[in-house]
């Protein structure tokens, strides 16, 4: 212990950035002056396999040390996640992402399970010095207006996020008050209230993902993205794609479901004219028929490796031939791979150019 004490602060929290936070939490028995080490680590995982009051007291107790120390690194990533559910008061979790705020905090992980829903604060909205944020499994939130403004922000992943507001484009108003945003991420059933037309313009942005499984009515999307190099888009197949701005995309994984009489992807086909590598996966009757579409409009194309579905000789023959027929330039070749054990969630078809 005396050799211990004979080191500096900055050491010993070098120390114990190597331990996870609730293991470094337990030196602060060691003596007074390791009471609140720990925390001043550069990074805080307050990672809970079990939840309840205990998991809450300890969250509160770490943050109400870093406040009243004054002290809390401008650096530091902060991650909470509990695999458990959170009972009873979810406004523990606002308050927690108030906190972490005041302090500056650049990279910020909230993944918690709670039995009603947790409120994003509106001050994460107008936070100057968050670089990248991720907010998962059952927050809801209202923007705040016309005050979305995080200038430091690269990184925005929203799981289960559902957004008040109606009216207008969540998803647009989001990227405008992002100027630095270079990779965003949004995993929903439903993100918002309404109808709309979903627009993505960003000048910056380089990769985007968006993973919808509820169908909206009168649905539409813009791609306004000339600098993203990846997309991966789950979704039906809108009714209209406006604006398809992919100039400089090298890689998009769709997985798309089509509505007979309102889909329209030909807008989006010709956006994919730049792509190098495509990957599509599909559940329904009809995927032949896009594939067609894709492997006829895409004429760089080199490569098309199918998986699909098939548990005897006759379906394997059938599906080779209708793939063998679809019309390609004389340098594509197609490949098949079948499987037989138990029918996959999607038949992925992976094009590379």
């Amino acid at each position: 212990m005396d050799m211990n004490n004979g080191l500096g602060d900055d050491t010993i929290c070098h120390i114990l950035s190597f331990l996870p936070t609730t293991e470094a939490a337990l030196t602060s028995v060691l003596s007074k002056r390791w009471r609140n080490l720990f925390v001043l680590t550069p990074n805080l995982d307050l990672d809970d396999d079990h939840g309840g009051e205990d998991f809450i007291d300890f969250v509160d107790r770490v943050l109400a040390v870093s406040s009243s120390s004054g002290d809390l690194p401008r650096k530091r990533r902060i991650s909470i996640k509990c695999r458990k559910s959170i009972k009873d008061d979810t406004g523990h979790v606002t308050r927690w992402m108030i906190d972490v705020l005041k302090h500056g905090v650049q990279n910020l992980y909230i993944d918690v399970i709670a039995d009603d829903v947790v409120l994003v604060p509106l001050e994460i909205f107008t936070c100057k010095t968050l670089v990248e944020l991720k907010l998962a499994k059952g927050f809801e939130a209202m923007i705040p207006g016309d005050d979305v403004f995080l200038p430091s922000l690269k990184t925005l992943c929203l799981h289960a996020v559902y957004f008040y507001n109606s009216g207008y484009c969540v998803l647009e108003k989001l990227v405008s008050g992002c100027p630095l945003l270079e990779e965003l991420t949004i995993r929903s059933a439903r993100w918002q209230s309404g109808n709309f037309c979903c627009i993505v313009s960003s000048w910056t942005l380089k990769k985007l993902t968006i993973e919808v499984r509820d169908a909206f009515d009168n649905w539409e999307i813009s791609f306004d993205t000339p600098s993203l190099v990846y997309l991966e888009y789950s979704d039906v197949v809108p009714r209209a794609v406006p604006v398809v701005n992919l100039e400089s995309l090298v890689e998009a994984k769709l997985g798309l479901h089509v509505r007979l009489m309102s889909s329209n992807p030909t807008n989006l086909i010709k956006g994919l004219r730049n792509v190098e590598v495509l990957e599509i996966s599909s559940v329904r009757t009809w995927e032949l028929k896009q594939m067609k579409q894709f492997v006829e409009k895409l004429s760089s194309l080199e490569l098309v490796k199918v998986l699909a579905y098939a548990t005897n000789d006759k379906k394997k023959s059938r599906i080779t031939k209708d793939l063998l027929k679809i019309p390609r330039s004389s340098k594509c070749n197609i490949k098949i791979r079948f499987c037989e054990q138990a029918r996959p969630r999607k038949r992925l078809f992976f094009i590379k150019l």
